[in-house]
């Protein structure tokens, strides 16, 4: 029973992780916030250098990368303090 849950548990990660990862294909975002944050400053440079001006206007969002992991993780904590306050009352 143990290893069928763990398949069970593999394929389901799995799968998310698929849909997810297809949900967002085209937007440039990135599971890896260090990575987004990488390919982020990357293209300021590539913009800035070819003459468009463009890097300007993209380094106004780079906080995204940097702010929104630590809001995410914030967010994952207070829902399982709520959810594990829930259920050890039962």
């Amino acid at each position: 029973m143990r290893k069928t849950d763990r398949i069970s548990k593999a394929f389901v990660m799995h799968a998310t992780l698929l849909v997810s990862y297809m949900m967002t294909m085209e937007s440039g975002a990135s599971f890896n916030p260090a990575f987004g944050m990488a390919q982020s400053l990357y293209m300021i440079g590539i913009y800035n250098n070819n003459g468009t001006g463009l890097g300007s206007e993209l380094a106004k969002f780079t906080w995204v990368y940097m702010v929104v992991p630590y809001v995410g993780a914030a967010i994952a904590a207070l829902i399982y303090k709520v959810h594990s306050s829930a259920t050890s009352t039962k």
